[in-house]
């Protein structure tokens, strides 16, 4: 994401996604839901340290975008929330 890129969709899309990851929400995985991610952060199934590391590294890098993104495009991101919730 560069920062001339001013599209609100990607904009709101990419705030969701690091939400989501940077609050340790639970991230809905099901077919029915609007979202698909390919990896789910959520799985207790491995609980071996591969998988917690791999998530701590997945949390800090969404930490690290969402800083970089708020810096660059905070005047977008209140555009996007405003929109929301307007409608």
């Amino acid at each position: 994401m560069g920062v001339g890129n001013h599209e609100l969709d990607f904009v709101g899309c990419l705030t969701y996604c690091l939400l989501q990851l940077t609050a340790d929400m639970k991230i809905a995985t099901e077919g029915s839901a609007r979202t698909t991610w390919h990896v789910n952060p959520n799985a207790d199934t491995d609980d071996t340290s591969n998988t917690r590391q791999g998530h701590n590294l997945m949390t800090v890098a969404a930490k690290r975008v969402w800083e970089e993104l708020y810096v660059h495009k905070k005047p977008a991101i209140e555009e996007v929330c405003f929109v929301i919730l307007r409608t």
